[in-house]
């Protein structure tokens, strides 16, 4: 049986990924502020530190995959965004790598957002990438908007940055991220109440439109499953070809 750690697992995206895994035969160890085999808070250092505890504790033989899906809105402080969707992703799934066990193809996705390839603050998402959370928290300060575009930004670079290294690649584990579009979750309805038609505006889905939690579970699964041996060091747009609308030939 394969184990899966998945933070935010108590809503959302993170629970319909939990139950798709469960309902394929794995087990789940599920971190959260509530509702979770493991009850954690990722905005602060202590926190994680013992999430991470916790996880190993229940992990026994070790994990298959670790899905980095705690996160909060932008209309949250971006003090908070940047704790939580960054360095509580970062330091989740950074962690729990060596619990990858070497049987098998192994990995780990961190949940970002279509918002990553939307302009954003550089410096915010420089002082991400260079670990120096006290700055990031500091210069976010009140506009989770701003915060929340370069914190999935960050995280994306991350994760194409770490992908091909030693402990990443070399040790046989793949790592990718996966960017939703609108997805309609509790988290997301307060952005969407609040500015609804900008909103809508902003991230167009030409494919059948906003999506549910559902539907951005099954690509997650397989990119943490036995059958994904190559795939790696990528950011997967689950978004309706929002991003391709946007962006067009520009990265080509």
């Amino acid at each position: 049986m394969r184990t899966y750690a998945v933070s935010g697992a108590a809503s959302g995206i993170g629970l319909a990924i939990s139950n798709y895994l469960r309902n394929a035969g794995s087990r789940v160890i599920g971190v959260d502020l509530h509702d979770a085999d493991v009850i954690a808070d990722l905005s602060t250092q202590e926190g994680r530190l013992g999430a991470a505890a916790d996880v190993r504790e229940a992990a026994g033989d070790g994990l298959s995959g670790i899905v980095a899906c705690a996160g909060v809105s932008p209309m949250a402080p971006g003090r908070l965004v940047v704790a939580v969707n960054f360095f509580g992703a970062r330091d989740f799934i950074t962690s729990l790598a060596p619990l990858l066990s070497a049987d098998g193809n192994v990995g780990a996705v961190a949940i970002a957002s279509a918002a990553s390839s939307h302009p954003a603050d550089q410096r915010l998402v420089r002082y991400c990438l260079e670990g120096s959370e006290g700055q990031a928290v500091a210069a976010a300060g009140d506009d989770g908007r701003a915060a929340y575009g370069a914190s999935k930004t960050a995280l994306v670079r991350w994760v194409r940055r770490k992908a091909p290294s030693d402990e990443w690649a070399g040790a046989g584990r793949s790592l990718n991220a996966v960017s939703p579009g609108l997805v309609l979750t509790p988290m997301m309805a307060e952005v969407n109440a609040a500015d609804d038609a900008r909103f809508r505006e902003r991230y167009p889905m030409p494919l059948h439109g906003p999506a549910v939690a559902d539907q951005v579970a099954p690509i997650v699964a397989h990119l943490v499953g036995p059958e994904n041996s190559h795939v790696s060091g990528q950011n997967i747009f689950v978004d309706g070809a929002s991003e391709a609308q946007i962006r067009g030939d520009v990265i080509w």
